[in-house]
Order: structure tokens, then C-alpha cells, then sequence
């Protein structure tokens, strides 16, 4: 028996949600996630309890509920020191989808995961996510990897957009820059790996989405308790811009894909968003 000469691109959004994407979609703001909901299959799925980021997408690459892989947020109680400690990569009790599929003889591509530093060796490459310490950290596999990133799009490669910064600042202004940036950055990146380097998984995440819903759900939200009209005439705008632009690059990837045969494409999330409730 041969192998399948089948590929698969997953692009996560990190905190995605139907509430936003099915009436942006309809309303024709994001043509290439419409195209997709249409010729394909979607649906609302349930996140794990509780919805953090760490351990959402730690389920979803291990198949696993957090009690087996052991991934239950960013951090956890060291009883050695009665403080904290950051937890990554490293204390996933289970392999990853990555970890088989090399096992398995096929290469992977694998792009701004949470939880995935330090970087594993895998039979492709790897860019780890969040829980990287720091551009100055080894975040690629192979670490000769790491040069090469920041020559693939206009601007350097980021690993967690600054919008966090900029809010804290109050300049929202650059806050919007950050997570648009990170959103071509992110794509720039990908399309650049799966041209160079052979792949039967490509699997990356943008962060963008997350970070808009958490700084400017106040703009865009008349409902919420920190809705300011005024502000929100200048910044109200911005979730739905995060939106359009990960479908505008999803839309040029799916055209890089079309000379690919056989490759499926799924785009997933680890939890939703909303606004706070009462």
C-alpha cells in the first residue's frame, strides 16, 4: 500500500466566533469564509471547560481533554516555591498531531501554536507561539530557520502583536496597526514556508482575532458597559477589519493552494467571544 499523496491546511483563528463571522459573511465582508462555509461544512463546536487558549488548543492538537495532556492555562502553582510558573511546550503530556505525522515519515509545517516552545524537532519545521520568551529565544526548527522569517514580508516577524502595549498606552490607533500587521506577517510566513520547504500539513494560527475581541469589543459593542460613541466612531470598525483582512489572505492562499491537488482546508478556532455578561 502507497502513501496518500493527500495535504491539509489548518488555519486557526484564535477566538473566532459565528456571532461575528455569519452576519460579516452574509453581508458580503468576507467573500473567501463564505465560499468556504458554502462548498464546504461548518458548524458551531464546543470548547473545553474552561475555554482558556493554552489548553483549547492543546486539546485540539492531541486529541485529549487537559486532564490527560496536562496543559490547563499559561501558568500553574509550583508547590516547590509556593509561587507560579509559566508552563509550555514541554509539560504537554501527550504528542501532538506534529509528532505523529513525523513519526509517520510526513512533513510538517507548523506556525505560531500556542503552547509549542520550546520547538520540537519534527520532520519539516517549526515557529513557535506565545509561550516564547522572546524574539531573542530560539523559536524555530531549525533554529536557522529563525534568520530567515524576517525576510519574508515588509515589516519583522512578531510572534504577539504589541496591541496589548498600545492599549495599556491608550493609543489604540497603534494597537490596530499591530494586530493587522501581525495578521500579514503571520500569512506572509506561510505562503513562504509551503513554497520552499515539501509539506502534508501546513497548520498555523493568527492571533489578531483574539486580541481584537479582547481590546476593541468596547468600540464595536453599543451594549457594552464601556461603550464611548464617540471613540467608537474611529474604532468601532476595527473588529470587523481584523475580519476582512485574515479572509483577504485567506483568500490568496486559497489561490496559492489551487495548483496543490488533493489538499483539504479546514479553518478552526479554539474558543469563541462575546461580551460580558451581566
Amino acid at each position: 500500500m502507497t502513501a496518500s499523496n493527500r495535504r491539509l491546511v489548518i488555519i486557526g483563528l484564535d477566538g473566532a466566533t459565528f456571532d461575528l463571522i455569519e452576519p460579516w459573511a452574509a453581508a458580503g465582508d468576507l467573500p473567501n469564509i463564505s465560499r468556504l462555509m458554502a462548498e464546504g461544512s461548518w458548524g458551531r463546536l464546543r470548547s473545553v471547560i474552561h475555554p482558556f487558549t493554552a489548553q483549547a488548543w492543546t486539546s485540539m492538537v492531541t486529541g485529549a481533554q487537559q486532564g490527560k495532556h496536562r496543559v490547563f492555562d499559561f501558568w500553574e502553582r509550583d508547590f516547590h516555591t509556593y509561587g507560579f510558573r509559566l508552563l509550555n511546550a514541554s509539560h504537554r503530556a501527550m504528542p501532538a498531531l506534529w509528532n505523529l505525522l513525523s513519526r509517520a515519515g510526513r512533513d510538517v509545517i507548523i506556525v505560531n501554536l500556542p503552547q509549542t516552545y520550546p520547538p520540537e524537532p519534527v520532520q519539516g519545521v517549526m515557529v513557535s507561539g506565545r509561550d516564547t520568551p522572546g524574539l531573542g529565544a530560539t523559536y524555530t526548527y531549525p533554529a536557522a530557520l529563525k534568520a530567515e522569517l524576517d525576510h519574508v514580508s515588509s515589516t519583522p516577524y512578531v510572534i504577539v502583536p504589541d496591541d496589548w502595549l498600545w492599549m495599556q498606552r491608550r493609543r489604540p490607533d497603534l494597537a490596530r496597526q499591530e494586530l493587522l500587521r501581525e495578521i500579514d506577517v503571520r500569512f506572509d510566513a506561510v505562503a513562504h514556508l509551503m513554497a520552499v520547504r515539501p509539506w502534508d500539513l501546513a497548520f498555523f494560527v493568527i492571533s489578531a482575532t483574539d486580541g481584537a475581541a479582547h481590546f476593541f469589543w468596547k468600540y464595536h459593542d453599543p451594549t457594552h458597559p464601556l461603550h464611548d460613541p464617540i471613540e467608537a466612531q474611529q474604532y468601532g470598525d476595527t473588529l470587523r477589519e481584523v475580519y476582512r483582512r485574515c479572509d483577504q489572505r485567506i483568500g490568496q492562499l486559497l489561490a496559492q493552494l489551487a495548483a496543490v491537488e488533493d489538499c483539504n482546508v479546514l479553518v478552526v478556532s479554539d474558543h469563541g467571544q462575546g461580551p460580558l455578561g451581566p
